[in-house]
């Protein structure tokens, strides 16, 4: 759903003095796609072992295609 402009994805976060956004967590523990539930803690623990080196600096890129 966008409102005002931004598409909100259910996560909390800000934007520095630079622009960059830092994610700090979620509105609920729960992701909704196409009414599947998904569990955020499920998705970071797959994707975990794909990341090398440090877990903690794991990178997840997403690409939306928002018709607003």
């Amino acid at each position: 759903m966008v409102i005002g402009g931004w598409f909100h994805t259910g996560d909390q976060g800000f934007l520095d003095e630079e622009g960059f956004l830092t994610l700090t967590g979620r509105i609920k523990e729960l992701i909704n796609r196409g009414g599947e539930k998904i569990s955020p803690i499920e998705v970071r623990h797959t994707l975990l072992p794909l990341s090398p080196g440090d877990s903690s600096s794991l990178i997840l890129l997403v690409v939306l295609n928002v018709n607003a």
